[in-house]
């Protein structure tokens, strides 16, 4: 069992920012959705702060999912480097 009660292994490491609140995102017919994230407002233990260029982020995203049941899941990883 994942986070939760979520059907998905979250692997978390290294210093944890998460984004709280604000707009719930809705998927398209595909299933994809997207969600911006504002290089100069990115959410860590301390507060928010701006990207760097040279610097890697991480991101993963937690969802609803109904598979079979009402439950939520991740996303797959994601790597950013900033040039």
């Amino acid at each position: 069992m994942g986070a939760g009660g979520a059907q998905g292994t979250l692997c978390l490491g290294g210093t944890i920012g998460r984004q709280v609140g604000g707009v719930i995102l809705q998927a398209g017919p595909s299933g994809q959705v997207t969600a911006p994230a504002h290089l100069s407002m990115l959410p860590t233990p301390l507060g928010p702060v701006a990207a760097m260029p040279g610097e890697e982020w991480n991101f993963a995203y937690w969802y609803r999912d109904a598979n079979p049941g009402v439950t939520s899941n991740f996303s797959s990883g994601v790597s950013v480097r900033l040039q």
